[in-house]
């Protein structure tokens, strides 16, 4: 009688019991087994996040080397414009002093032939002087024969 409908209730509440520490222990396995896969997940991620960290690292390592490198170009395009120019300035002076030293050569030419032609027209004309003279003198002596 009593005992047998508390031997029942007990087995009852037993197997109720069981049941949920069944259920637990496969919840408790499905939440361990789903903290695993986070676990491998967040450890995947982790490598990821490590490898794309040393990725940025490397590409601002090579962004700053070539930064670097733009201003020692910069600095030696600069460089290079500055001798340039003075180069250029160097060869404009030395094109004014060619042409100033072929100006004056020129001049001292035309000095000295000018000088030449001046004597020659002054010889010319010494001569043609003495040669009127001749011819004056010739015209009279002629004017004398003739008047005698």
């Amino acid at each position: 009688g009593a005992g047998e409908g508390t031997y029942e209730l007990l087995r009852s509440s037993g197997e109720d019991a069981q049941k949920r520490c069944q259920e637990l222990t496969h919840d408790v396995r499905r939440s361990a087994s789903a903290n695993e896969e986070l676990s491998a997940t967040l450890q995947t991620l982790k490598g990821t996040n490590l490898r794309l960290i040393n990725e940025v690292e490397r590409q601002t390592q090579e962004m700053g080397a070539l930064v670097r490198q733009r201003l020692l170009d910069v600095e030696e395009l600069s460089r290079l414009r500055e001798d340039y120019d003075k180069e250029q300035a160097t060869w404009e002076q030395e094109a004014k002093r060619n042409e100033e030293a072929e100006r004056q050569q020129c001049e001292d030419r035309f000095e000295r032939a000018q000088g030449r032609r001046l004597a020659q027209l002054d010889r010319c004309s010494r001569r043609a002087r003495t040669a009127a003279a001749l011819v004056r003198e010739l015209r009279r002596a002629g004017e004398e024969l003739g008047a005698e």
